[in-house]
């Protein structure tokens, strides 16, 4: 069997680390084609060597831009790629564009395709990974979800589907790379006390200066440890801005460039606790066992909220004063009652390489990806 893997971002090419080995082992022989949405040298390159990630088939290098820019010039450049290849399937991952442009050039050239994390939903129109989301599953025939939650979604939407409940990759991720740690040369402190790990990179966020200016300085106020934020190139500006701003408490605000994956997991060990905007850091935060407060309108993953191990403040609202009651409940967080296995167990990349081995069809689009199929070509 040979299928087509489309990756262009971090995220992505962390989780196609565990999964390409696992097709492999398989005999499924796989094309990997980076869209190069992630292009900055700090963001991924050197992720490639901390990870082992071999090199690609294909690079398209459509770098930063609009969403209609990044999923037009990623269709056009992956066509020619993959037409009259007979692929017998096109694989990819996640919510972000690389997946669309990955499976709408699979409808295109009614190849299968295979969305892994499928079913993630907030329902938050303004996220634009809410309509990536809704697209590709909408055109994949095989739909492999993180868990019975996000296999409902699909469900909802689709009562024809037949979603596979296999587990997150982020669960595999971390069982091979947890206990791997490289101490970030940025970092002069041992933090030995433990820190606050902050990420943020959400274009929603960034459109908010003001109140992220705002809340990381509450932050910086009420807690008595240092907190590290790996500063995204996004969000560059706006760190030096908070540290111009934070003065008598800047000393506490630790700033590093990105950090490799293997960086990144030192700093996670020496945390006590992870505010973030990232999908995937909560995940890894509820495998460490740490609470995490979610900077989100909403969550994919509402069931963290519901046993209490992660809170939500939304910059859209005022999180003035609240951020203090949340690190006051998380403070007497309960583990003891959370199950160890809400994402699946370790495994999962065996569990999605063995059925696509085995249940996947070549030329066999859903009913939906034959019919859009059909009327996107008639238009030319």
């Amino acid at each position: 069997m040979r299928i087509c893997v489309v990756i262009g971002t971090r995220p992505q090419f962390i989780k196609a680390s565990v999964l390409i080995p696992a097709l492999n082992k398989e005999n499924i022989e796989t094309s990997v084609i980076n869209t190069g949405q992630h292009y900055d040298m700090e963001l991924s390159k050197n992720l490639f060597s901390d990870l082992d990630i071999k090199q690609f088939d294909a690079d398209l290098q459509i770098g930063s831009g609009v969403w209609r820019h990044q999923i037009g010039s990623g269709i056009r450049q992956l066509d020619k790629l993959i037409h009259n290849q007979n692929y017998h399937a096109l694989l990819v991952i996640g919510d972000s564009n690389p997946a669309v442009v990955g499976a709408l050039s699979g409808l295109l050239n009614q190849i299968p395709v295979i969305h892994c994390e499928a079913g993630l939903r907030n329902f938050d129109a303004r996220m634009p990974e809410e309509l990536n989301r809704r697209i590709v599953d909408r055109v994949a025939t095989y739909h492999f979800c993180s868990s019975r939650f996000h296999a409902q979604n699909i469900l909802n939407e689709n009562r024809h589907a037949a979603p596979a409940v296999v587990g997150d990759l982020l669960v595999d991720v971390f069982a091979k790379y947890s206990r791997v740690h490289t101490r970030p040369k940025q970092i002069k402190s041992n933090l030995e006390d433990g820190c606050v790990l902050l990420t943020l990179h959400r274009r929603e966020n960034m459109a908010q200066p003001e109140r992220i200016k705002n809340f990381v300085i509450e932050l910086l106020t009420l807690t008595h440890r240092p907190v590290v934020w790996p500063v995204h190139p996004r969000a560059r500006v706006l760190a030096s801005n908070i540290l111009a701003a934070a003065k008598s408490i800047s000393y506490k605000l630790i700033l590093t460039s990105p950090l490799t994956y293997t960086e990144l997991n030192w700093v996670k060990n020496k945390s006590i606790l992870v505010i973030t905007d990232s999908i995937g850091l909560q995940v890894e935060a509820y495998l460490l066992r740490l609470p995490s407060v979610s900077l989100r309108f909403s969550l994919e993953h509402p069931f963290l909220e519901d046993h209490g191990v992660t809170h939500r403040i939304s910059m859209f609202d005022d999180s003035k004063s609240k951020l203090a009651l949340i690190l006051r409940d998380l403070e007497n967080c309960s583990w003891s009652n959370v199950p160890h296995d809400l994402f699946g167990t370790p495994g999962v990349s065996g569990r999605i390489a063995a059925a696509v081995s085995t249940s996947v069809v070549p030329a066999t689009l859903s009913d939906t990806a034959v019919n859009l199929s059909k009327s996107l070509l008639m238009l030319g």
